[in-house]
């Protein structure tokens, strides 16, 4: 037919038949999919909606969805800070509800509250308030008491920051004026408060004001651990024709992106596939466009400076996993779920790259 490949030409049969005749490749067993699910912080950073978890379980339960209407069957792993959780696989109208209804309980898991006001914490949420909304520190409107208390300079200066914050917090989220004075005089509130305020506006999380659950460790490689662990559990017990996609911000931990290497490589020398889809900030991958900044505003160039580095990571990123044999998409924009689907439907045919191109 036309488009089918040379390389797929059957020359025996098409010289018994002097026609030409295309191999069609079939699988002894049906496909599994297997996605392994990142849920910490970082993915829960955001309004229901705006999160990179809501963007994975967006690609998630898509891909599932053309899985089981193929007949395949379609396992999930959940890791978060509460630890590794297997699903186990379905297939048919009812799984597939299962599996919904497991992702929904997944997303809900809240992120943990802060627990100290740290000096970083309220200097951070001074200088965002400072750059977005300037009029709610002018002394006309947030004006300061004077108090002789307290004496010493450096507490006078954490008081008045303090004050300040306490203000413009009650102001942007229109609290009472009792609420207002609990703000200054409450540590947990200022800080429940102000992780609120950072959430709304976007901010990373700062490492002294969230506690992981269970865990000790900020710097990401908690991550990687976990779905390194999931990959070697998955791959121990796979059987052919597995498809593992991670659905993970990989992004945020690049550089210790060498611990999952021994997970994916096991997974590749079984012959499995293994495809990464990391979300990004802003639903989309970066570009050309998203690089040049439409103002000289500050916000402008803050965001223009985020996509530039965005693109620097992505590209190492992206060149690393390559070399590991792993296919790679960012965002969860339908390419991403075209990929997906694209390999599940060549491994259900037996064949490792498209006909007539490269992966």
């Amino acid at each position: 037919m036309p488009g089918d490949s040379p390389r797929s030409i059957a020359w025996k049969a098409s010289a018994r038949r002097d026609k030409l005749m295309s191999r069609q490749y079939e699988a002894e067993v049906p496909v599994r999919l297997q996605l392994i699910l990142d849920g910490t912080i970082s993915m829960r950073m955001g309004g229901f909606g705006q999160r990179l978890l809501d963007q994975s379980l967006f690609v998630a339960a898509s891909v599932a969805r053309s899985a089981i209407a193929a007949g395949d069957d379609v396992g999930a792993v959940c890791c978060d800070e509460r630890g590794i959780r297997h699903m186990l696989p379905k297939t048919g109208e009812r799984g597939f509800r299962e599996l919904l209804r497991s992702f929904a309980q997944f997303s809900d898991n809240p992120a943990p509250p802060p627990e100290v006001l740290t000096d970083e914490q309220q200097s951070l949420a001074l200088s965002i308030i400072d750059q977005r909304y300037p009029h709610l520190l002018q002394p006309r409107v947030n004006s300061i008491p004077w108090t002789l208390f307290p004496i010493l300079p450096w507490n006078r200066e954490r008081y008045r920051s303090r004050f300040l914050l306490a203000a413009a917090l009650a102001s942007l989220f229109r609290l009472s004026l009792r609420e207002h004075i609990f703000l200054v005089q409450d540590d947990a509130r200022l800080s429940r408060i102000t992780h609120r305020f950072f959430t709304e506006e976007r901010q990373a999380w700062l490492a002294p004001v969230v506690t992981l659950r269970n865990r000790g460790i900020h710097s990401g490689m908690a991550r990687v651990q976990m779905i390194s662990e999931a990959l070697h559990r998955l791959t121990a017990r796979a059987r052919d024709n597995e498809v593992f996609v991670i659905l993970a911000d990989l992004l945020e931990v690049s550089h210790g992106f060498s611990e999952l290497l021994p997970a994916i490589r096991m997974a590749r020398s079984r012959h499995h596939k293994v495809i990464a889809v990391c979300p990004t900030p802003r639903f989309q991958r970066p570009d050309e466009d998203s690089r040049i900044p439409r103002t000289t505003s500050a916000e402008d160039l803050l965001l223009a400076a985020e996509q530039i580095h965005l693109s620097e990571v992505q590209y190492d990123l992206h060149r690393e996993l390559r070399s590991a044999g792993v296919i790679t998409s960012l965002s969860g924009e339908p390419q991403a779920i075209r990929l997906i689907a694209s390999e599940m439907e060549l491994t259900r045919g037996g064949r490792t790259r498209a006909a007539g191109g490269r992966r």
